[in-house]
Formats: C-alpha cells, structure tokens, sequence
C-alpha cells in the first residue's frame, strides 16, 4: 500500500514539474508587436517606418526586413531607440531628436523595449504607389511578422 501511495505521489509531483515548465517555457517566448508603420514616396526616394516593441518575456532578435516582397539591404536599414512616433517619421519625432544608426546586422529589441526602424529607398515603394497598400515582413529568428499600410503623400 505504501508503494502505490508513494507511487501516485511521485508521478502527480512529476507532472506538476512537468507543468509548471511548460507554462513558464512558453511565457518566455520573443513577441514583437508592430505598433504602427507609414510609408511614403517623394522626388529624393521613398521611405517606410516602423514602431516596434518587444511584449514578449525573450529578446526578439530581427534578422531581416522586406517591403512588398523585397529584402531590404542592410545599408538601408537605420534603427533608433525610443518610442514616442507622430506624425511623419522625420529624424526629429515629437519634438525630440533621434540618432538613427545603420544596421549593421541582426537587430536586437530587448524586453518591454521598442525601436523605431526607418528603411531608407525601398524598391518596392515609388511614387506611382500614392493610395495603395504595401506589405511589410519583418523577419525574426523564429516567425515572420507583417503589417500592410496604404502608401501616403509626404
């Protein structure tokens, strides 16, 4: 009788063990969230931003960008900390002054972070495009995420 008591006892520890570490796995999972996203043409290019945070308990880790089924080079990635967009994504964003920084390989948004990321000169975006929607992926280590936007008038 001890046995099987001993026996119950051990295998219910072992699944709530078993539990307790899927639950807390999944919890610590990246989960980047594209809060907003604008992009427009004008003569000297085109330009699309992005707004993006990181909700998840794991540091999302991006590895590449496309716009309307393009990759985007890294030369023309540039990538700000900070949060507070209005308006149109100039380098002066709500009356403060962002340095943006080329990308130089993955990049990195910590938890409960966000990055503002500017691609300079996208291919697929040119002013024949006023009014119409283009697809954004950003691509992490793990999934694709994608957010359509109409492009604007500067």
């Amino acid at each position: 009788m001890i046995l099987l008591v001993l026996s119950v006892l051990l295998a219910s520890g072992t699944m709530g063990l078993y539990t307790i570490s899927v639950t807390t796995s999944a919890m610590k999972t990246q989960q980047p969230v594209i809060r907003s996203a604008r992009s427009w043409p004008d003569p000297s290019g085109s330009q699309v931003a992005l707004r993006i945070e990181n909700i998840g308990g794991r540091d999302s880790l991006i590895t590449s960008i496309e716009v309307g089924y393009m990759e985007e080079p890294l030369d023309s990635i540039y990538i700000a900390e900070g949060l507070n967009i209005t308006g149109a994504f100039n380098h002066t964003v709500s009356g403060a002054e962002y340095a943006f920084t080329p990308a130089t390989g993955s990049i990195v948004i910590p938890v409960s972070g966000g990055l503002l990321i500017y691609v300079d000169n996208p291919a697929a975006v040119d002013l024949q495009d006023l009014g119409t929607v283009v697809q954004v992926t950003v691509y992490t280590s793990t999934l694709p995420y994608v957010t359509m936007d109409d492009v604007e008038s500067p």
